[in-house]
């Protein structure tokens, strides 16, 4: 036992932890610089096509059936449609275009989803403004 009554607490359990734990560290903080780098370089080419496969799998989610479980696909969508709304950097790269696809999968999945009838209140203006000042 590690923490057992009978012997002393030994310190090669403390600097093995200490190494475990250390190490650990050290790789979670060479990916995520990693991951910030990739991140950064993001290419408008390369935005368009995440776009574009995203409007893909839209499509392809009207497709799928449910299996009873109408509300809470319409529920994942909608969460989806949230990090995609609010990612406003890329927005401003590529626009708006896939949310009428979020829209549409929602309502025919759960007709009664009231929130979405709120937020489209907030989202369509924005998604107008981007789209006249793309087409100017």
């Amino acid at each position: 036992m590690l923490f057992s009554k009978n012997k002393p607490f030994s310190i090669i359990w403390v600097l093995l932890l200490v190494a475990l734990g250390s190490s650990i560290a050290t790789l979670q903080f060479f990916r995520l610089r990693a991951f910030e780098s990739s991140a950064a370089t993001n290419l408008p080419e390369q935005m368009g096509q995440e776009s574009q496969a995203l409007s893909l799998r839209l499509q392809m989610a009207q497709q799928v059936p449910s299996f009873g479980f109408d509300n809470l696909i319409a529920d994942w969508y909608f969460l989806g449609f949230l990090q995609y709304f609010g990612d406003q950097e890329i927005r401003q790269e590529t626009g708006y275009q896939v949310s009428p696809d979020f829209f549409r999968i929602i309502l025919d999945r759960d007709q009664d989803f009231s929130w979405l009838m709120f937020f489209s209140l907030v989202a369509l203006p924005f998604m107008l403004l981007n789209l006249r000042s793309r087409s100017i």
